[in-house]
């Protein structure tokens, strides 16, 4: 799988922007950024591009913070210690990482 990582959301969201419909597969974020946070991201993907799936990877564990990503219409919240329910994530959406976990930095 092909990354393009990005300081922030705003980042990410020009990039987005910037990008034709089917240059992109999923958008992983974090949910604490400068500016435009992992939830307003989730947001405007939602009203920008509609099928493109959002997992939120964080360090947060509450289960009050992945259903509130759910409801918002993300695919997940991934604690980051856990690389690989974000390679099994990203399978269930149709993208294979080839090296599996590690790959994932």
């Amino acid at each position: 799988v092909d990354v393009l990582e990005v300081p922030t959301g705003h980042a990410a969201l020009s990039q987005l922007r910037k990008a034709p419909v089917d240059t992109f597969q999923a958008v992983v974020t974090d949910l604490e950024m400068q500016g435009l946070d992992g939830f307003g991201l989730l947001a405007a993907v939602r009203r920008e591009r509609p099928r493109l799936p959002v997992i939120v990877w964080t360090h947060h564990e509450d289960p009050a913070i992945a259903t509130r990503v759910q409801s918002e219409g993300g695919v997940a919240c991934i604690n980051k210690l856990r690389r690989e329910e974000l390679v099994s994530a990203l399978a269930s959406i149709g993208i294979e990482v080839r090296d599996g976990a590690e790959a994932l930095g």
